[in-house]
């Protein structure tokens, strides 16, 4: 590294934090003035995709986020459907979720598999004052044939109208491959096996290649699927055709 660089560097050393604190505020001040927005729409039409993906930037992260054809789309059934939300990943598809089901007085039971990124969605929802979410932290814990959130312990409502569906993040590393294969198939077999019933499951990241084996375990274990395509992405829509057969995943 030439000197001058190293000496540049080493005097904005002491400036960074302050820079990342006046960064942190601005996109906190945009996000607020997005869902200000969000809350004031008055019919499910006002819920598009330029309105999710200023939401979407003003969050950041936008390269791990929600896309927003799934937001539009999981926000269109929260908006139809009034009840508590299943939110497996959280983001900034939980704040969306939230202003959403307040709207109804629902809370969103958001599933979060990764400490450091738990701690920072729960401090962006109370300085969005979005009191409305049970946010957990719950790792990956091995289930057999596939990994999901580890909720030993918690309990969950007995129905959710919406469950959306954008994590748990399985990489090879995480697990078997088997596990790895199994992607976010669980979330079946979980609320199953906890006798927790759901109207719809929305998955994001249908051009995942796993998502096709996903489709055929949801399909054995009574789930009806079907793909839905959107400018800004192809999701699938899961619902469940009879009372699921235990053992089946």
């Amino acid at each position: 590294m030439p000197p001058l660089l190293a000496l540049f560097r080493r005097l904005l050393s002491p400036l960074r934090p302050a820079v990342h604190a006046l960064r942190y505020r601005a996109r906190l001040r945009e996000t607020r003035k997005c869902l200000e927005e969000l809350k004031r729409i008055t019919s499910e039409q006002q819920l598009d995709l330029a309105l999710m993906e200023r939401i979407r930037t003003a969050w950041g992260n936008t390269g791990w986020s929600a896309d927003a054809g799934f937001l539009v789309e999981v926000g269109k059934r929260v908006w139809r459907h009034p009840g508590p939300v299943l939110d497996c990943g959280s983001g900034v598809s939980t704040l969306v979720l939230a202003v959403l089901a307040a709207r109804h007085g629902a809370t969103v039971w958001s599933l979060e598999q990764d400490r450091t990124w738990y701690e920072e969605v729960r401090r962006q929802l109370t300085a969005l004052h979005l009191h409305n979410v049970v946010l957990w932290h719950a790792p990956l814990r091995s289930n057999g044939d596939y990994l999901w959130f580890d909720l030993t312990s918690r309990e969950l409502p007995p129905h959710f109208p919406t469950v959306s569906c954008d994590g748990p993040a399985v990489s090879r590393s995480a697990g078997t491959p088997e596990e790895f294969a199994a992607w976010r198939s669980g979330v079946v077999p979980m609320l199953r096996d906890r006798g927790v019933t759901f109207d719809e499951i929305v998955l994001d990241d249908f051009e995942d290649s796993r998502c096709a084996a996903l489709i055929e375990r949801w399909n054995r274990a009574g789930i009806t699927t079907s793909v839905v395509a959107s400018p800004a992405g192809t999701l699938v829509v899961g619902r469940p055709t009879e009372p699921l057969p235990r053992g089946v995943s």
